[in-house]
């Protein structure tokens, strides 16, 4: 079966922490740091007329991310916790999400999805 998606992505600044961290070599995660945090959301579409217009996801999404995390401190929220908490808003507004991906800088990062 073939199957359908789109996917957009957006950015954001925001600061965040990992207090607990033991990791040998990367003890300044310990304290707030900053990063731009790059992300991406899949959703299905089951026709080809555009379901899903992009860019009105596009605008949800960079609306969503403005108002939870943009310019805040996460605390210790990590790109794991961020990409969950879009994969369940999302289902929230009756999307179907297939995947949420969150990087730090664009260079590492986390992805959510649902098994089947």
């Amino acid at each position: 079966m073939i199957r359908r998606a789109v996917w957009v992505q957006v950015e954001f600044e925001a600061v965040h922490a990992w207090p607990e961290c033991d990791v040998a070599g990367v003890g300044y995660l310990r304290g707030p740091h900053r990063h731009v945090f790059k992300v991406e959301v899949k959703v299905e579409v089951t026709n080809p007329d555009r379901e899903v217009e992009f860019i009105s996801l596009k605008h949800w999404l960079t609306e969503r991310l403005r108002e939870q995390y943009e310019y805040k401190d996460l605390g210790r929220k990590s790109c794991e916790d961020i990409a969950l908490e879009i994969f369940e808003a999302l289902k929230d507004v009756a999307l179907r999400p297939i995947s949420v991906s969150v990087s730090e800088d664009g260079e590492n990062g986390a992805e959510v999805w649902e098994s089947s």
